[in-house]
C-alpha cells in the first residue's frame, strides 16, 4: 500500500500532497478546493455550469446487443497487437452494433444523425476521417492540434489522427488565446481541429501557424474546411501499423508552475493499462451489458483514459458536454447507469444537489481522479446505492500525466485517508531521498517510477526531460510513505 503523507516538506520534491493531476484552467478551478464550495468560488463554478436539464433519450434496445464469448475471446488474444491506431476497426469487428456512445446532440458528421452511435458506425466515422485527413497531407508523425468543447466528434478526429499515424495534440477549450497559439506552435501543428465556439471566442480573429483548420461543427467557408464534407468522398485506408514507441499524443500539462510542457506519450504507453485490463476482463469472460455516465474533460489524460478504459471493455458511455450535477442525477436514476467517474469537486455538487434523495440503487461503481478524494466523501457515496451492509466500489488511484494514467489503484476502494492503493502491476517504483537513495521502511520520501506506462520526456524539451528523470526513475515529486504491509 501506498499512503498519502500530506504536509511534509522534502527538498527534492515539488508537490506535498500527491495525487498527480494538477488543476487547469479549461477545467473549474475549484477543483482544487480542499474544503469545499464556498462564497465566490462556488458562485464561480456554478456561473460556468448553468443548471439545465435536457431531454435525454436514447433506444435501450441498443444496449443489449452483446458480442458472442468466441467473438471477445478473438479481440482478447489480439492485445498484443492491439494499438491506438487500429483500435476503432477492432471494436468495430468485435462489439458492432452495440452502442458504444450516447451523446446529447447527434454528432454533426454523416450518418451520424440519432444520439446513439454503435461501435461499428464509430469504426467507420474514424476510417473515413483518417482518408479525410490523409488527403488533406497528414503523414506519419505529424502533429494535429485538437481544440474543442468536450464533444464526441472531438474523439472522431482524435482517433482518426492516430489510426493515420500522426500525432494528436488535445488543448483545453478554456486555456487563454495566447496560450493556444502557443501550443499550436510550439508542436508545430500541421493541421488544426476546432468547433465554431472557439473559433468565435479564444481564436477570433487570431493567426494560427498551421496549415488548415477543420470545423467539427460547421461546414466549409473562408479560412475553414468542414469535416462533415470532407467525409463525404473520404475512401477508408487501412489503420497505420505503428509500434508501441512510436509517438501517438502530446498532452500539454504547466504541473504546479512555469510554462506548459509537451508530455509526450507513445502507442505503448496509452495502451499498457488497456491491455492489462482487457486481460483480466477476458479472463473472467465477457463483460455484462453496462452503462457508464462520464463529464471528464476528454482534452486531459483522465478523460482521455477513462473514455479509452470504459470502452475496450465494450462499455456504452453517455458523455456530456458541461457538469450539471441534477442533470447528471436526473440521467442515472431514468436510464439505471451503472458506472458512474468525476472528480471531487462533482462528488460534493452532486450530494449538495441532493444525491442522498435520489434512487441510485444501479450504481455498482463510483471512481475518479483530478484531485485528491477524502475519505468522508468517498464513504458517504459508497452507502448510497444500497446501504452500509453492501457499500458499492469506489475506485481511485494515483497517476499523472507522464505516467499516461494511474500508477496505483485503491480497488475496490481507498481504505484510510491517503490510502493511493497498489501498484499497477507491470510497473517498479521506488521511495528515495533526495539523494535517491531508499528511504526505511515507514519513512517519508519522494515516489519514482518506471514501467511501459512512463512519458519518454517533454516535446522539444531535453533539459526538462533530464530533469524529471533520475537513472531511468521518473522522478514524480510527491512525497509517500509505503505502508507496513506492501501490495503490488
Amino acid at each position: 500500500m501506498i499512503v498519502l503523507q500530506a504536509g511534509t516538506a522534502m527538498q527534492a520534491a515539488t508537490n506535498v500532497v500527491v495525487l498527480g493531476y494538477s488543476c487547469r484552467s479549461d477545467w473549474p478551478a475549484c477543483c482544487g478546493a480542499r474544503g469545499g464550495l464556498r462564497g465566490p468560488l462556488a458562485a464561480a463554478c456554478r456561473a460556468r455550469y448553468d443548471p439545465r436539464v435536457p431531454q435525454f433519450e436514447f433506444d435501450p434496445a441498443a444496449l443489449q446487443v452483446m458480442p458472442s464469448p468466441e467473438r471477445f475471446a478473438v479481440f482478447a488474444e489480439k492485445l498484443d497487437s492491439l494499438t491506438q491506431a487500429n483500435l476503432t476497426d477492432r471494436l468495430g469487428e468485435t462489439f458492432g452494433d452495440r452502442a458504444a456512445f450516447i451523446m446529447e446532440q447527434p454528432l454533426a458528421l454523416p450518418g451520424a444523425g440519432r444520439t446513439t452511435i454503435t461501435f461499428g458506425e464509430l469504426a467507420g466515422l474514424v476510417a473515413r476521417a483518417t482518408a479525410a485527413l490523409e488527403a488533406l497531407g497528414l503523414g506519419r508523425g505529424d502533429r494535429v492540434a485538437l481544440c474543442t468543447r468536450n464533444r464526441m466528434e472531438l474523439v472522431v478526429a482524435e482517433w482518426a489522427v492516430l489510426r493515420a499515424g500522426g500525432v494528436a495534440v488535445p488543448i483545453g477549450a478554456r486555456l487563454p488565446a495566447d496560450e493556444i497559439v502557443r501550443i499550436i506552435d510550439d508542436a508545430g501543428a500541421r493541421l488544426l481541429v476546432t468547433d465554431r465556439a472557439v473559433l468565435a471566442g479564444p481564436l477570433a480573429g487570431r493567426s494560427l501557424p498551421v496549415g488548415h483548420r477543420i470545423l467539427v461543427d460547421g461546414d466549409s467557408g473562408a479560412g475553414v474546411l468542414g469535416l462533415a464534407r470532407l467525409l463525404e468522398t473520404a475512401a477508408p485506408p487501412p489503420p497505420a501499423d505503428v509500434r508501441d514507441e512510436d509517438l501517438a499524443v502530446i498532452f500539454y500539462t504547466s504541473g504546479t508552475t512555469g510554462r506548459a510542457k509537451g508530455v509526450m506519450l507513445t502507442h505503448g504507453n496509452l495502451m499498457f493499462a488497456t491491455r492489462a485490463g482487457l486481460r483480466q476482463t477476458a479472463a473472467m469472460g465477457p463483460p455484462p451489458p453496462i452503462l457508464a455516465l462520464m463529464v471528464m474533460p476528454l482534452a486531459n489524460t483522465s478523460g482521455h483514459q477513462a473514455l479509452l478504459f470504459s470502452i475496450v471493455r465494450g462499455t456504452t458511455v453517455i458523455v456530456l458536454d458541461r457538469f450539471d450535477a441534477r442533470t447528471m442525477l436526473d440521467i442515472v436514476e431514468r436510464h439505471r447507469v451503472n458506472l458512474l467517474s468525476g472528480t471531487p469537486t462533482m462528488f460534493r455538487l452532486l450530494w449538495e444537489a441532493g444525491a442522498p434523495g435520489r434512487d441510485l440503487s444501479s450504481i455498482f461503481s463510483f471512481g475518479g481522479g483530478g484531485d485528491y478524494f477524502h475519505q468522508d466523501l468517498i464513504d458517504r457515496f459508497r452507502m448510497l446505492p444500497r446501504g452500509p451492509e453492501s457499500p458499492v466500489f469506489f475506485v481511485t488511484g494515483y497517476g499523472m500525466t507522464e505516467t499516461g494514467g494511474q500508477v496505483t489503484q485503491a480497488f475496490p476502494a481507498p481504505e484510510t485517508d491517503g490510502d493511493l492503493g497498489v501498484v499497477q502491476p507491470g510497473i517498479d517504483y521506488r521511495v528515495v531521498h533526495p539523494d535517491g537513495q531508499p528511504v526505511a521502511p515507514g519513512e517519508v520520501g519522494e515516489l519514482e517510477v518506471r514501467g511501459p506506462n512512463v512519458t519518454p520526456g517533454y516535446w522539444r524539451a531535453p533539459d526538462a526531460t533530464a530533469a524529471a528523470f533520475r537513472d531511468g526513475w521518473l522522478r514524480t515529486g510527491d512525497l509517500v510513505r509505503e505502508g507496513a504491509e506492501p501490495r503490488r
